[in-house]
């Protein structure tokens, strides 16, 4: 069986490159649940968005969220599953939101104020 980094692995090797180590860790969680090892998913999407929070970061959360909701779903915990994936849907709203205004601020980034 092929062994995946940890995403902490790579977080403490490049440090604050969170389009590097973020993916690296819902790599590790797809290739996890790809295999059925949910438990493992879920612990590490806590540990992923923990990490995240601490850190400020905002993009990326919905797909944590996403994710441990599809474990979930995986074994057979449909209430919590909705409720993660009801979280990860209002975290995509939030962050395009924020997106959204950002660019009405600004003139011309382009957004709906043009």
């Amino acid at each position: 069986m092929t062994a995946l980094a940890d995403y902490r692995v790579v977080k403490e090797r490049f440090g604050y490159m969170p389009f590097m180590w973020v993916r690296v860790g819902l790599a590790h969680g797809e290739f996890a649940l790809a295999q059925g090892a949910c438990e493992q998913v879920i612990g590490l999407m806590d540990a992923l968005y923990s990490d995240l929070c601490e850190a400020g970061i905002w993009y990326l959360r919905a797909d944590v969220l996403h994710l441990k909701g599809r474990a979930l779903l995986g074994m057979g915990n449909v209430e919590e599953a909705h409720e993660v994936l009801q979280s990860a849907r209002c975290c995509g709203k939030t962050w395009f939101a924020a997106g959204a205004l950002a660019d009405l601020a600004e003139p011309g980034r382009g957004g709906a104020a043009e």
